[in-house]
């Protein structure tokens, strides 16, 4: 698809294939030559080019680019004039657009602007609706009829004869067949349907205004503002008749009655009958709409008798002339009536939006007790499936003296199981038995520690004994001195020792 583009040239200059048609890759020389020879000749380049085509063609439609007092977006208008639009600096002119615009109508992608709106069954993208007169231009001219009864024939005699050759035909078929003449066959207003599709996905993509949630009406004004708030440059008329035609035949996802249109909520597939408690709450919707705009209108209109009036005033030399004006009397008095119907306006468009807002406080109470009913039906459904009372009631009773069964089974394999461990050692007895060695092994220990410290004592005070014994004499007074203190040391210590 090529970027959005404001006019033919801009749309030329930003498609990439378009761009620079005299280069040596450019397939315009394939594109814009004739495709009724590459038919036969080419059956695969022939429908490569016819899809080329047929993307280009419904996207120059969307683009809005077409020179076409209406600017539409959905409609194809196929003309000689088409092809001069894409005429490349007088470089190529497109002979293959005939050919193409045709396979697009046989694969059911154009459909008369007239067949398509006065058709009552549903169109889809591959289908054609019954032919009216107005496809009359469909019919072969005379001169293709000349050219394929009588032109063909005679040339391919002339091969079999072996007076002409395969160049030679194409030549002379091309001679003989101008793809020009196929411009009074497909020259006319035609529906893009892919175009018609993509603009009917946008517009119910667009979320429904939060004042129509309780009551999905239009009025055909409203709707057309819908569908210019996901479409901004859809504002052909004929493009609103066309999408809501779509919408409600074909997609049948809006119903369409006098003024009034119903499009379908968010996620439905179709779209339900008009009732009349939505009727009654459209008709308080629309007058609340026309009172609403009637106050605006009105205080408009006193604002500018305001404005008037002080106007006056200002122009005016002194105060008193302005107050004996004719025309500031007249103002005061016409502003004056105008505050009387604003105030009953005012007054009327506030009860109205009141009984609106019941409105949407019955719809939602609706909806909450249809909440409230599929809960009921789905507590229901649940209770038949567990039985009730009585089968709960069973199923507990049950469950008790399965559970007591159990609790039998336990006590039968664990009387089972003391028989006949019976005669055997008892494990209690030998854990007893071997704490009662462990107690006495360390009270046996405790006793003969004290004993053993009181020999170690004894024995390191006699040894220290037998050393002080073995002590010399004094040979001078100071060692004298000495000695006498010495065994008083070693008296103390031993002391000491004993203690």
């Amino acid at each position: 698809m090529a970027k959005p583009a404001s006019s033919a040239s801009d749309y030329i200059a930003s498609h990439p294939d378009l761009r620079d048609p005299s280069s040596s890759s450019s397939p315009i020389a394939s594109l814009y030559s004739s495709l009724s020879s590459l038919r036969s000749r080419n059956p695969s380049a022939y429908h490569a080019n016819v899809k080329w085509w047929s993307t280009t063609l419904h996207d120059w439609a969307w683009q809005g680019v077409q020179s076409t007092p209406s600017n539409s977006r959905l409609i194809l208008t196929v003309e000689p004039s088409l092809a001069d639009a894409l005429t490349l600096n007088d470089v190529a002119r497109p002979t293959a657009i005939p050919t193409a615009v045709a396979a697009m109508i046989k694969a059911g992608e154009l459909v008369a602007l007239e067949d398509y709106l006065a058709a009552t069954k549903q169109i889809r993208k591959g289908s054609q609706p019954s032919r009216s007169s107005s496809s009359s231009s469909l019919i072969p001219t005379p001169r293709q009829v000349l050219s394929f009864v009588v032109a063909r024939p005679f040339w391919y005699a002339l091969r079999m004869a072996g007076l002409s050759s395969s160049d030679d035909d194409d030549i002379a078929g091309s001679a003989h067949y101008d793809e020009d003449d196929d411009w009074p066959r497909v020259s006319a207003k035609w529906v893009s349907l892919p175009n018609v599709e993509k603009a009917a996905s946008l517009v119910l993509s667009q979320p429904m205004p939060a004042s129509l949630l309780s009551c999905p009406l239009f009025s055909l004004a409203s709707f057309r503002s819908h569908v210019r708030q996901a479409l901004p440059h859809l504002t052909a008329d004929v493009d609103f008749d066309v999408l809501l035609k779509h919408l409600a035949r074909d997609k049948r996802v809006a119903i369409v009655q006098g003024d009034v249109v119903k499009i379908a909520p968010d996620g439905a597939t179709q779209v339900k009958p008009i009732t009349e408690e939505e009727q009654s709450t459209f008709a308080v919707r629309e007058t609340q709409t026309r009172l609403a705009a009637q106050v605006q209108d009105i205080e408009a209109r006193v604002d500018q008798r305001t404005k008037e009036i002080k106007s006056i005033i200002a122009s005016q030399p002194s105060s008193a002339n302005a107050s004996s004006s004719p025309r500031i009397r007249h103002l005061l008095s016409s502003r004056r009536a105008l505050n009387d119907l604003l105030a009953r306006r005012l007054d009327s468009l506030s009860q109205l939006e009141s009984v609106l807002l019941r409105i949407e406080q019955a719809h939602d109470d609706v909806a909450l007790v249809a909440a409230y009913d599929l809960a009921g039906e789905a507590l229901r459904g649940l209770h038949k499936q567990s039985g009730g009372a009585e089968r709960a009631e069973d199923v507990m009773t049950r469950l008790q003296q399965s559970m007591a069964d159990q609790r039998d089974v336990e006590e039968a394999m664990r009387v089972g199981g003391a028989v006949m461990t019976e005669g055997e050692i008892d494990e209690d007895e030998l854990k007893e038995e071997m704490e009662r060695m462990e107690r006495e092994e360390r009270d046996k220990h405790s006793t003969a520690q004290p004993t053993e410290d009181k020999e170690t004592a004894g024995t390191a005070a006699a040894a220290q004994e037998a050393q002080l014994r073995g002590l010399a004499a004094p040979t001078t007074p100071q060692e004298g001195a000495a000695a006498t203190s010495e065994p008083a040391r070693a008296q103390h210590q031993l002391e000491k020792l004993n203690a």
